[in-house]
């Protein structure tokens, strides 16, 4: 029973005590809560008070409210110190003599700045050295920072106060003229260059010179930089000259002509020399897809990215005669002229070039003095081209073949059925062409044999060499 007593009274002790200790915080976090609005330097040594009476009147419920109070008061004071520096980023603030220059992101934005006034006032050895600087560490809002060229030029005008910071603009090494900056120079090429992309957004613009920039020192009596005005009106007129080349790169897709290929078939039924198209070649047809560089609107390079085959070309199949041509062919083209005799083994002359029954025969009418003629082999007289194989009222069947440099050789009355050649056919020296007819006017078998010139027709003689 003593025992039970002893609990119950502890546990009313702890109960009551409990509610004492909640009172008493409350009340220390009012007066805590109006000395820091009313008298906030006050505040730390009331804080510290109530947490040493805390501690000893308290200790088991001000360790158990320190454990939920302690991790509140971080997050608020984190949060404070967000809230204080949201926006500000660290920066190196460059001072000379207690004079800030400039508050840059970092020590390379410094350094870069400082070995470009260097260069500057290195090449001209009357100009005297930059300063002493030095910087330090700063928090600063995030527009408060200072680009390169802009200190750049403070640092040139620490060192030569009378000159005046300038940016040079050199085309392919030739200097072009000097701007008071060199952001006015880039912008006036941007824009020279957003307008010539305006036809075609996906295009990749830019200028066919190379573009450099180097920081000057304009002394006094050498002129003054140009404003960004002038300095776009110079452009203006350097691209109109095409002294300042704009280059444009995009994607082009065209459909082009695939050449046919020529496959040939050696044929016994031809003679040597002689060929016979049996299948016409047909193009085929190709998508491409290219990038193409333009320079002032003027394709200058092209390079293929892809192909796609929209019709395969068909090749042209050529039979090629295999057939060795006869003893007769040697015998027959011995006279050395610059023709070879036409017909194989018919050497007679029935007709000359010559007038008869009124009127020039322009030719001669080759035949057979034993025998006949008829069909006999008809040979090319020299190298050319087949441009008529056909038939004629007067002619028969006759072929034509133009040898170039203005000389034609015409062979006419030949056999029915016997052309061995179409136009547009190359044929060799001594290549069969036909036989010996007697079609069209003609009174008996005979080889009609014309040379012209010059589209007049003349005596074949000379050029048989007979």
């Amino acid at each position: 029973m003593r025992v039970a007593a002893a609990f119950r009274r502890a546990a009313e002790r702890r109960k009551n005590g409990e509610r004492y200790f909640t009172g008493r915080f409350y009340r220390s976090v009012k007066t805590l809560a109006v000395t820091l609005f009313t008298s906030p330097r006050h505040f730390p040594r009331l804080l510290g008070y109530y947490v040493g009476q805390g501690r000893v009147r308290y200790r088991q419920p001000a360790a158990a409210a320190a454990a939920v109070l302690l991790p509140a008061a971080a997050a608020a004071l984190l949060l404070g110190t967000l809230r204080q520096y949201r926006g500000v980023r660290p920066a190196l603030e460059v001072m000379s003599a207690g004079q800030t220059l400039g508050v840059v992101r970092s020590e390379e934005v410094y350094r870069n700045a400082l070995a470009r006034a260097g260069e500057t006032l290195g090449e001209n050895a009357a100009l005297p050295a930059l300063p002493d600087l030095s910087y330090a560490l700063r928090f600063v809002p995030e527009t408060a920072f200072t680009d390169e060229e802009t200190l750049t030029r403070r640092l040139l005008r620490l060192a030569v106060p009378e000159a005046t910071p300038a940016c040079g603009v050199y085309l392919d090494g030739e200097y072009l003229g000097a701007v008071e900056n060199e952001d006015d120079a880039k912008s006036v090429f941007a824009g020279i260059l957003t307008e010539a992309a305006e036809a075609d957004r996906d295009a990749v613009t830019g200028f066919l010179q190379q573009i450099a920039y180097k920081q000057l020192l304009l002394m006094p009596g050498e002129g003054q930089a140009m404003s960004r005005a002038a300095f776009k009106t110079l452009c203006d007129r350097l691209t109109a000259e095409k002294k300042l080349n704009v280059k444009v790169t995009r994607t082009a897709t065209e459909t082009v002509s695939v050449p046919y290929g020529q496959v040939e078939i050696s044929s016994d039924a031809l003679y040597i020399g002689t060929s016979r198209v049996v299948v016409n070649g047909r193009s085929g047809e190709d998508q491409v897809t290219s990038l193409v560089t333009y320079v002032d609107g003027e394709a200058i390079e092209s390079r293929e990215l892809l192909r796609y085959q929209l019709k395969a070309p068909v090749d042209e199949q050529v039979q090629v005669g295999s057939r060795a041509l006869d003893a007769s062919f040697v015998q027959a083209t011995g006279y050395g002229g610059i023709l070879i005799w036409p017909a194989i083994g018919a050497t007679h002359l029935n007709s000359d070039y010559e007038w008869r029954w009124g009127k020039l025969h322009a030719a001669l009418d080759i035949g057979s003095s034993v025998g006949t003629s008829l069909g006999k082999l008809v040979v090319a007289a020299a190298e050319g081209t087949v441009v008529i194989a056909g038939v004629h009222s007067s002619y028969g069947y006759y072929v034509k073949i133009d040898h170039g440099n203005g000389m034609q050789t015409l062979y006419a009355h030949c056999l029915a059925g016997s052309l061995m050649v179409s136009p547009g056919d190359h044929v060799d020296a001594g290549a069969p062409i036909a036989r010996i007819g007697m079609t069209g006017y003609a009174t008996g078998p005979h080889l009609h044999f014309e040379v012209i010139i010059n589209g007049n027709r003349v005596d074949p003689k000379p050029y048989l060499g007979i």
